[in-house]
């Protein structure tokens, strides 16, 4: 943990050494001790979510704020604070392997976070979240575990609920191997509660 001060320096420049920065933040930040270090450091959250922006950062900046999200609400609020959420979802329509990281990220900082999860319903996440399940394989994947977030609180399960197709395409991921997971915790979440969308 003793090199995330020369890393949070190194991102300060972008371009390859940000990249190459953020990549290593997400190794230190895989471990509970290293996560609660990075996010200590003064600025790591608000430069991540910087390179959010940036073409060749994005994929390892959201894979480092997923990590650092992880089990953290208190990380989620920092993350959304420096506007991580409206980026994340901005992520989201972008190639398949970056649009999926943004949704692994996006879980983790919605995840135990009510407020957050609102910020993500009004960026417009559920409508680019159900066009995600369309392909199918990973980007479905993590689509369905971002929209198991959304539909954890009851304005997010019924916002999901009434995007057309939603409730369809998680149940036609249930026959995937690789999605089945996750559409069983969005449909579960959708499904409190809520007589109609059981049905």
């Amino acid at each position: 943990a003793g090199a995330v001060p020369l890393l949070v320096v190194m991102m300060r420049g972008g371009g390859v050494a940000a990249s190459e920065a953020a990549d290593a933040l997400t190794m230190i930040a895989g471990e509970t001790g290293g996560r609660a270090a990075v996010a200590a450091q003064t600025d790591a959250i608000r430069l991540l979510v910087g390179l959010l922006s940036s073409v060749e950062c994005a994929a390892q900046a959201c894979r480092a704020l997923m990590n650092i999200a992880l089990g953290s609400p208190a990380s989620g609020t920092a993350i959304a604070s420096a506007g991580g959420v409206e980026r994340l979802v901005a992520l989201l329509p972008s190639d398949t392997s970056v649009g999926a990281k943004a949704a692994d990220a996006l879980a983790n900082v919605l995840s135990s976070n009510d407020p957050n999860r609102v910020a993500a319903r009004a960026a417009g996440a559920v409508p680019l979240l159900v066009t995600m399940l369309r392909g199918g394989g990973e980007a479905a994947a993590s689509a369905a575990q971002a929209i198991a977030m959304i539909a954890g609180e009851t304005e997010g399960r019924d916002a999901v609920a009434a995007e057309t197709d939603a409730i369809r395409l998680l149940v036609g991921l249930l026959s995937s191997v690789e999605c089945a997971a996750q559409a069983c915790r969005a449909l579960m979440n959708i499904a409190h509660g809520s007589p109609a969308s059981g049905t």
